[in-house]
């Protein structure tokens, strides 16, 4: 937790509104407990660059389906708990959905090209959980584990789901 603070700290001092009053306000009330639970949810964030117009973000890449299976090991509960600290937003009855026919999934270095199969409509699922504001700029100084298998379960997902995925 003072790792994270000092980081937040730094950010400010260098430059400062690198952090938002909302996130700095939030990490005023947040336990460690939290902070952990945080950090194990940023196992799970890959970048995305949508190829037609060249722009990556972060996302959550969770099937709320699979939480509890390897290689997530979090549970419903510990899902709602993000979301009611403001972390993630859910969207279990659709999932998020990007209107488009190819992204790039980068993981530490580690890169899935997942594209639509021709004549079918730019729509790729990419889970049920999105990061917010707040999430998206704690997950930039928060230092989660790596696990390759999260890469591993997503190239299964799109193949599974009929997509063309290459390496």
């Amino acid at each position: 937790m003072q790792q994270l603070w000092s980081q937040i700290l730094a950010g400010e001092v260098n430059k400062q509104g690198s952090f938002s009053i909302r996130t700095i306000n939030l990490l005023s009330s947040l336990s460690i407990k939290d902070a952990l639970l945080f950090r194990k949810l940023c196992t799970f964030i890959l970048s995305i660059t949508i190829i037609d117009n060249n722009s990556t973000d972060s996302y959550v890449l969770l099937d709320i389906r699979d939480i509890n299976k390897p290689p997530f090991n979090i549970s419903f509960s510990e899902i709602i708990h993000l979301e009611s600290i403001y972390f993630i937003s859910l969207n279990i009855s659709t999932g998020y959905i990007l209107r488009k026919h190819e992204i790039k999934i980068n993981y530490n270095g580690q890169v899935l090209n997942i594209r639509t199969r021709l004549n079918n409509e730019p729509s790729i699922s990419i889970g049920d959980v999105a990061l917010t504001s707040i999430g998206k700029e704690l997950s930039l100084i928060v230092k989660p584990e790596i696990d390759y298998n999260i890469l591993n379960y997503w190239e299964k997902y799109y193949i599974d789901k009929d997509y063309d995925v290459s390496k």
